[in-house]
């Protein structure tokens, strides 16, 4: 036994226009959150890098602010703008390598840790500018179960074109470091 049901015109028509009402809420929601702030644009929100190697990208870092805490970086003169900020805390010690290859704008990248005599300070143990072109790498020793800040700053002065696409990648291998002290020279193991 078949049973065709006929609705009328009206509730075909009602049907359409609730359709359509979701279609657009649903683009209309989607083009908000690609809007958004993003999320790792201050330090204290930044990204934690838990994993000996690490590739990060941010679409577009045209929406990062420039917080008014943000340090002077030494190699760009400034602070820089749309900064994006990342951390990392490694168990022991060893060399650590960033760099920005393939991002699409003029980075400036810088390492930090925190000053022990001042609280909530940052000292930068490095800086570099144009690695290769509009990109830029870092490389140093770093000392094991201490908290290291990485930010990445729009060059002062650069254009801004959306999407600014930033590419980040991290690299870190253990490794038995000489460090300096008053007294002489300390060995990490």
């Amino acid at each position: 036994m078949s049973y065709n049901r006929h609705y009328p015109r009206a509730r075909a028509i009602l049907n359409a226009i609730v359709i359509l009402g979701l279609v657009i809420a649903t683009g209309a929601s989607a083009l908000t959150a690609y809007a958004a702030p993003m999320t790792n644009n201050v330090i204290s929100t930044a990204i934690k890098i838990t994993t000996p190697n690490y590739n990060g990208v941010v679409d577009d870092v045209v929406p990062a602010t420039t917080s008014a805490t943000d340090p002077v970086i030494s190699c760009g003169a400034s602070k820089g703008m749309d900064s994006v900020w990342y951390t990392f805390t490694p168990l022991s010690s060893g060399v650590v390598s960033i760099n920005t290859l393939n991002s699409q704008y003029d980075t400036i990248l810088a390492i930090y840790h925190n000053d022990p005599l001042i609280p909530g300070a940052l000292v930068e143990l490095g800086c570099n500018d144009n690695s290769g072109g509009i990109t830029s790498a870092i490389s140093m020793a770093l000392r094991g179960g201490i908290r290291y800040y990485i930010e990445v700053v729009r060059k002062t002065g650069t254009a801004v074109s959306s999407p600014d696409r930033l590419n980040i990648s991290y690299s870190f291998a253990n490794k038995i470091v000489a460090w300096g002290d008053p007294l002489g020279r300390k060995w990490d193991a």
